[in-house]
This record gives C-alpha cells, structure tokens and sequence, in this order.
C-alpha cells in the first residue's frame, strides 16, 4: 500500500462575538507519503533489491533532506517535494517475505 496524507490543522480564535464557543481557522499544512514493499514482489537483480533496502536505511540514519516523487504511470499523477524519511520499519516473519514500510514526511510546499 501507498500513499499520500495531507492535514490541515486548526488554530482556535476567539473575540468579543463568540460568547465562550469554539471558533477555528486553518492552520499549518503538513503532508507525508507512505509506502511498503516485499523483496519477493521485486524484479530487479538480488544485489540491486538489497541496495535498494540499504539506501532507504541509510537516508533515515543520516537524516537526509532530499526530493522525492510519487507518481502513478497509468493516469500520469505526480506529486513531489523535499522532505525525509521520518519511519522505517523491516520485518521478516517465519515463511513470509520480507517486507519494510516507510514514511516520508514533507518539509515546505508539496506541488502537486
């Protein structure tokens, strides 16, 4: 499964008029993609998947800002930005392949 999330959060306002009740205007605008995989849905070359789930490892550990682009071939969708890697998970359960999830968190404007 992949995806994107973008949120809105809400800032509370009050004034004279609003007598105690609750009054709200959009915020901050964050947005992240999410993405899992498994080394058995691979077509690439055994050294190339393997460099593959190493060069995610390695960007989170480093805390590298890069761009990175969604895009979906078939209708020609593309969304993108400059962001990290904010999560990463890999498991390898008994007589299952070994997948990995990740999350990348977006940092300033995403064009779409």
């Amino acid at each position: 499964t992949n995806g994107l999330e973008i949120a809105v959060a809400t800032q509370d306002t009050t004034n004279k008029c609003s007598e105690g009740t609750t009054q709200s205007v959009p915020g901050l605008l964050s947005w992240s993609f999410s993405g899992d995989g498994q080394a058995t849905s691979i077509t690439l070359l055994e050294e190339d998947t393997k460099a593959n789930f190493q060069e995610i490892l390695n960007l989170i550990v480093a805390k590298t800002v890069f761009f990175a682009r969604w895009t979906n071939v078939a209708t020609s969708l593309v969304r993108e930005g400059m962001g990290y890697l904010s999560s990463y998970n890999e498991t390898a359960g008994n007589a299952e392949p070994y997948t990995f999830t990740f999350t990348f968190t977006g940092s300033g404007q995403i064009f779409t």
